[in-house]
């Protein structure tokens, strides 16, 4: 518990705001809808930071990638291939 504790405070001393502003590619957001670690208006803040950012919501906890992990690989496929066929020439 002390070592989560420890890493807990680590993530709250950091803003990357202005960081998360320059990002020029496309990005998506996986919003676990039942994390107790990341808040809820976390993902609202980068949303009203980055206005093109891709969303996907899952009934999930905190640890996303490992209790919901085909329905995160899908919205990751599924984000890809968009970006993909908005790159194909003649498209």
């Amino acid at each position: 518990m002390q070592a989560l504790r420890a890493r807990l405070e680590a993530v709250l001393s950091v803003d990357a705001s202005s960081a998360l502003q320059q990002v020029a590619v496309p990005t998506l957001y996986l919003q676990a809808t039942h994390d107790w670690v990341v808040p809820a208006a976390a993902g609202q803040r980068i949303r009203q930071l980055k206005a093109d950012l891709q969303w996907a919501s899952f009934d999930a906890p905190h640890f996303l990638l490992q209790t919901h992990s085909r329905q995160a690989a899908e919205a990751i496929c599924s984000f890809a291939r968009a970006l993909m066929m908005s790159q194909t020439p003649g498209t």
